[in-house]
């Protein structure tokens, strides 16, 4: 089943966003070539500027306190927006700085999970060294302690998308260059494992990841327009929680790069790189 781009609505335009998170306040959009941040409420179709963070804000997140938190490629670390500004969140693993974070999530337990691939060509199938980390935090006073571990680690071809599954079980990452979705998950207790979730043919490679509270995963389907054959469509693809596709969401534009649930979950909100919009789809 597919959707007609009659369906979809046109909600912003010009400005190119390259990831979206739905914060119960709106959506949150990264502007990479700003160095921006910004905010489209529900209803509205003019985004409002969160933060600017002189750097390339690649994927945004905010935890359950109201807090926004940055994957920045050209910082090379996961920053936090303050009051005083954008500030340094992590930023190096064991002594070694990352390569640039490019997206995250939070689980329903607080724990931050972000992926690591630095700029499209420099972790590629010949060098893939991409990665995924967790942070969790251990209470101790009122900062609490920050426990920072790799899940995956330096083995991926430009994981480039990253979400969470309801109950916090699975941990989905998007995997560019080998155009699949991954499925990381812990066991026995403190182990991590990793599965192919869904191996795509078609197109360069996933990329923006969205999980419905019923555990229906929406996932971006990235093409650079330079490379798209004539008349070419962006894809957002939908997955059932048995990992099978159910639904190919059809956009303007090749390259498909955010996606995001709204807050009731009626409505997906689409970043195309190409047109520089952001769409909205009935689902």
């Amino acid at each position: 089943m597919s959707t007609k781009e009659s369906d979809v609505e046109t909600v912003c335009s010009g400005v190119r966003y390259s990831n979206a998170h739905r914060t119960g306040k709106g959506i949150l959009l990264t502007a990479v070539g700003s160095g921006e941040v910004h905010i489209l409420s529900e209803g509205s179709t003019e985004p409002e500027l969160v933060a600017r963070t002189n750097g390339q804000p690649a994927g945004v997140a905010m935890d359950s306190t109201g807090r926004i938190y940055i994957a920045d490629a050209a910082m090379r670390a996961v920053t936090q927006v303050t009051e005083d500004g954008n500030k340094e969140f992590v930023k190096e693993y064991e002594g070694k700085t990352f390569c640039g974070p490019n997206s995250l999530a939070f689980g329903p337990d607080g724990s931050m999970y972000f992926t690591d691939s630095g700029p499209l060509g420099e972790t590629t199938l010949q060098n893939s060294s991409g990665s995924c980390f967790c942070i969790t935090m251990l209470p101790k006073g009122d900062e609490g302690e920050q426990i920072l571990k790799p899940l995956v680690h330096e083995c991926l071809a430009h994981p480039s998308g990253i979400a969470v599954s309801p109950e916090g079980k699975n941990i989905y990452v998007s995997e560019m260059l080998c155009n699949r979705v991954l499925r990381l998950f812990e066991y026995p207790a403190g182990v991590w494992q990793t599965s192919v979730y869904y191996q795509f043919s078609g197109k360069v490679g996933p990329s923006g990841l969205a999980c419905g509270s019923d555990g229906t995963l929406y996932v971006g389907r990235f093409e650079p327009s330079t490379c798209a054959l004539p008349g070419a469509v962006g894809i957002v693809s939908v997955i059932s929680p048995n990992g099978t596709i159910v639904r190919d969401i059809v956009v303007p534009g090749p390259s498909v790069e955010g996606v995001a649930l709204s807050d009731d979950e009626t409505c997906l909100y689409v970043s195309e790189a190409s047109t520089k919009c952001v769409y909205k789809v009935a689902l």
